[in-house]
């Protein structure tokens, strides 16, 4: 079978499968559908880069990044990622490609198509398809940010490229803040709270207004509270003062028993 016959699912803008066609009617009509790229890297952390041949049906003779291709009908996108990376780099016994994020392409006139980006380890020898690679190298990622603007790469590619390379940076971000020293912050809670004295409008935007219900049964609790522990506060001295006969031990003892359950009782315990 061609790979214009392979059998693809059409998807709508929600990857919902809607229908059933051949490949190379879902190309023509520019129809939405699946596909995986796995950015594929050897025992030293290079990537993958390859050359397509002349004779592909999207993209000949252009430069990826990635290896992979269009998600079967009925196929998941976990397994056609396996399939593809393994068709590609020419080798079996990959470990299964990790998931990286998944976003809509738009190709213009070409239509569009859900891409699901991952990324796998091959530490063996690879061997690419003939009829996939024209070329084949790994490459660093400097080297091969050095050639994004020198080679013409497949657009889709370069757009998963991007997406990754955004992500990275917004994980270096995150990681950035969760190491700024604790007395910075501190300090910037306090500059903040500062200001909401001086913008009290911006109060209403830092949350949501509790129900009052709640705050003033929450209020008469807390008062309850402390006049139980103001009543054992009162119970223990007067214990101490009005009962003489008792004897001493008993006396003090019981004594800090109450103001003891006078400490805990604003604390509802």
């Amino acid at each position: 079978m061609s790979a214009a016959d392979e059998i693809l699912d059409v998807v709508d803008e929600h990857d919902r499968v809607v229908g059933r066609l051949p490949r190379g009617q879902v190309y023509a009509q520019g129809l939405r559908h699946r596909c995986v790229f796995v950015r594929a890297r050897d025992a030293e952390g290079r990537l993958f880069v390859h050359r397509r041949t002349p004779t592909k049906l999207v993209f000949p003779s252009l430069h990826d990044m990635f290896v992979g291709g269009v998600v079967g009908a009925g196929e998941s996108y976990d397994d056609a990622a396996l399939r593809e990376a393994e068709e590609e780099l020419g080798v079996s016994g990959l470990p299964r490609p990790e998931f990286l994020l998944k976003f809509l392409y738009d190709g213009g006139a070409r239509g569009s198509w859900w891409s699901a980006v991952y990324e796998v380890r091959c530490e063996l020898p690879v061997n690419p398809q003939v009829e996939e690679v024209a070329w084949h190298a790994f490459l660093t990622e400097e080297e091969v940010e050095g050639r994004l603007r020198d080679w013409e790469w497949v657009p889709d590619g370069l757009a998963a490229y991007e997406r990754l390379r955004a992500l990275r940076a917004a994980d270096r971000a995150r990681g950035a803040r969760g190491r700024t020293p604790g007395r910075v912050r501190q300090v910037s809670e306090f500059v903040r709270n500062v200001r909401l004295w001086f913008a009290p409008e911006e109060v209403r935007r830092e949350g949501e207004t509790p129900d009052y219900r709640f705050s003033l049964a929450n209020e008469r609790t807390f008062l309850a509270w402390l006049r139980t522990a103001l009543a054992l506060v009162g119970g223990g001295f007067a214990v101490d003062q009005f009962l003489p006969d008792l004897r001493w031990g008993w006396r003090v003892g019981l004594a800090l028993a109450l103001l003891g359950r006078a400490c805990c009782a604003p604390c509802g315990r």
